[in-house]
């Protein structure tokens, strides 16, 4: 069996984008489309100057910078790193994490209703 690199990052459901140092978008598969109108930019263009301050957070290949983007119903976790010693090119991976927040959220809520519960239950025994 075969492998073609290229074709197997470009199906892949992770976003995957390469940016120079100049806040060049070098590269971008399809699924970082959301993350490229979070950006306001494609592939060829510039970051936004939010993301240049990122990028700017980051001095060693050693290090890496995680936030969490919103664009319309995704949220998108991206974990931004370099790829070099130059810090000339940067690599960032966007993961949907929108149903891991939806279940963190409903956690929450449902914590909430069993403690108001059990507060209201108190007092009326009281």
């Amino acid at each position: 069996m075969s492998f073609n690199l290229a074709d197997i990052v470009e199906k892949m459901p992770s976003s995957i984008l390469l940016v120079s140092k100049e806040g060049k978008v070098l590269y971008a598969n399809a699924a970082s489309l959301p993350v490229l109108v979070y950006l306001g930019c494609e592939v060829g263009g510039q970051v936004s100057p939010e993301m240049m301050s990122v990028l700017g957070k980051i001095s060693s290949p050693a290090m890496a910078e995680v936030l969490q983007i919103q664009e319309a119903s995704l949220a998108i976790e991206l974990t931004i790193s370099s790829l070099s010693d130059e810090m000339d090119i940067f690599f960032i991976i966007g993961r949907d994490v929108t149903i891991e927040l939806e279940l963190a959220n409903e956690r929450v809520a449902r914590s909430r209703a069993e403690t108001l519960s059990a507060t209201v239950t108190t007092y009326c025994h009281e």
